[in-house]
């Protein structure tokens, strides 16, 4: 597997640990992660009457349980260790831990002896998650009605979403590598009476494009592209697919 295919298996201990603990919600944000710039990690929701988290830190490529207060109760470094020891250690600290989930991700089932790569390179990725949640920090802040930055483990996105109005909406983000680009890439999609926007004939972007045959959204791949380039293409798409109307 690839690196961050890697980490994405490894979240789900975290979304895991998210469905059985922390209260749920409609929209399945309940699940969803936070990129903690300082701690390097991705971190849940709190859960339990002490405020527990669990995090997967690209730092040391570790699974940690945190207090309130962020500090680190227990340690767990992944490399070399199989899916049935890490089980063993979480449910070890948390109390009926059950490793189920509502959705299938695109990597085949994993098995107890299945063992996380003892040889990984994180910087580049960790890198990847701190720049996409900078520029999106700082362009979320032009809108009233916009989510808080979150990372859906189901497709390891990490997004926001910003509502104009009851019916229309934008998503921006960062995602893995797929069938719209082989990198990792930002993407920016609307929504209009419950429908996706359709792109084609929009006005081209100086950073980015409209992908037409594959997806109705626009995709600007990260390598090589600098904050300013990023916050280009999200201001760009936005006023494009905000001034959309049947």
């Amino acid at each position: 597997m690839k690196n961050y295919e890697l980490m994405h298996l490894a979240s789900q201990y975290l979304a895991a640990a998210a469905i059985c603990y922390v209260e749920k919600k409609s929209d399945d944000s309940h699940t969803s992660l936070k990129w903690d710039t300082n701690l390097i990690s991705f971190i849940t929701h709190s859960f339990g009457a002490h405020k527990t988290a669990m995090s997967l830190s690209y730092d040391d490529y570790s699974l940690n349980i945190l207090d309130l207060d962020q500090k680190i109760n227990s340690k767990f470094l992944l490399a070399g260790k199989s899916h049935s020891i890490i089980l063993e250690w979480i449910k070890e600290q948390l109390n009926n831990y059950n490793y189920d989930f509502h959705y299938v991700i695109p990597y085949p089932p994993i098995t107890n002896a299945f063992i996380f790569s003892p040889d990984i390179e994180l910087k580049k990725l960790s890198d990847q998650r701190t720049l996409a949640a900078d520029c999106l920090q700082k362009f979320k802040s032009k809108f009233k009605n916009v989510s808080p930055i979150q990372t859906w483990p189901h497709h390891f996105d990490t997004a926001i979403l910003i509502n104009l109005s009851k019916t229309h909406s934008i998503g921006i983000g960062l995602a893995i590598p797929d069938n719209k680009a082989n990198e990792f890439y930002f993407y920016s999609y609307g929504y209009f009476e419950n429908r996706s926007i359709p792109v084609t004939n929009l006005e081209e972007l100086s950073n980015g494009r409209w992908l037409i045959d594959k997806w109705d959204g626009a995709v600007l791949p990260i390598n090589g592209v600098k904050e300013k380039d990023i916050l280009t293409f999200c201001e760009e798409s936005t006023r494009i697919l905000s001034s959309y109307k049947e």
